[in-house]
């Protein structure tokens, strides 16, 4: 492929700003205020939703479609359940009255769970558990 120089340097000016949002930007720092501004969503109240679990599933929602978006080269990736694409959620068990996750599993086709718990890689789905303020809302919403 040969460029003229105007496309090398932009095509550098893109690298560069790609690593620098890599770097930014990890699984294990991200939360809802962070999701909001890589998707380019405005932030939401929770007095914006009826009861508290709507708001926490639009926080772990959001949160999870910034994950995806970033895995997906900075493009929206939605669970499409008419092919064989892998997608990855991730299980939790009660251990002791509180939540541990138990383990990630794939979906290829039918899912029992919501498209938006789908996570487009398996392993930004079992980073994502080590993020406290994600484990914390999967922890709210189940209950």
């Amino acid at each position: 492929m040969n460029l003229t120089k105007e496309q090398a340097l932009q095509k550098i000016k893109e690298l560069q700003e790609y690593i620098e949002n890599s770097e930014k930007v990890s699984i294990g720092n991200i939360n809802y205020p962070k999701a909001c501004e890589i998707l380019g969503n405005s932030l939401f109240r929770s007095d914006h939703f009826i009861c508290e679990y709507q708001w926490y599933e639009h926080q772990l929602a959001t949160i999870i479609r910034a994950i995806n978006y970033l895995d997906n080269n900075n493009k929206e990736w939605i669970p499409e359940f008419s092919n064989s694409e892998y997608k990855h959620k991730n299980w939790f068990v009660k251990s002791g009255g509180s939540w541990a996750f138990n383990c990630c599993s794939v979906d290829d086709g039918y899912s029992c769970a919501p498209a938006w718990l789908h996570f487009k890689n398996k392993a930004s789905a079992e980073k994502a558990t080590k993020n406290k303020t994600i484990f914390d809302l999967y922890c709210k919403i189940l209950g």
